[in-house]
């Protein structure tokens, strides 16, 4: 006998209690390992998904390239018109890349795509400004920082060469942005 009570009746009180959900302790070691699952993860996350707005600057950049050879084969001259190059508002799909042409002429052009301060993405400052030029069949590919800027003026004239435009920095490391 157990303090006078028999075996065979144990009160509901002393039998083991139900545990329903989890206790403090638990739900703050749960709330621990998601929270560094999220760490791990989020560098990785950031790092694809800078890669895929790049890739997206990078396309409507091709893509003004080829508009520009279907214009030069029509027309015997490149232009700075993006709506006569079939882009009428100069972004990008989503609207993250501004688009420019700078120094279009018979000889080539430069087309660049700029990531616009006021998108998601703006917080990429390694690639701020991807670029391509097309200088008498040669194409060459760079991208500048976000320090960096792009002096349009130092581009040549639109009827004149791109001779002017082979010291510009924003082609300087093309390995950093386009192969990535």
């Amino acid at each position: 006998m157990l303090n006078g009570l028999s075996p065979l009746f144990v009160p509901r009180s002393c039998r083991h209690p139900r545990t329903h959900g989890l206790s403090l302790i638990e739900a703050c070691v749960a709330l621990a390992l998601v929270a560094l699952m999220v760490c791990l993860a989020w560098p990785s996350w950031s790092q694809a998904s800078r890669k895929t707005r790049r890739a997206e600057a990078i396309s409507a950049l091709l893509g003004l390239q080829q508009a520009q050879e279907q214009r030069y084969a029509a027309q015997g001259a490149y232009t700075d018109d993006l709506a006569a190059l079939g882009w009428p508002t100069g972004l990008s799909t989503s609207g993250l890349y501004r688009l420019q042409i700078i120094g279009a002429s018979a000889a080539g052009y430069t087309a660049t795509a700029t990531l616009l301060p006021s998108s998601d993405a703006s917080n990429d400052a390694e690639c701020q400004v991807l670029a391509v030029r097309w200088t008498w069949g040669q194409s060459s590919f760079g991208s500048a920082c976000a320090g960096c800027s792009l002096p349009g003026s130092s581009m040549g004239s639109s009827t004149g060469s791109l001779a002017g435009a082979v010291d510009l920095p924003i082609l300087s490391d093309p390995a950093r942005c386009w192969s990535r």
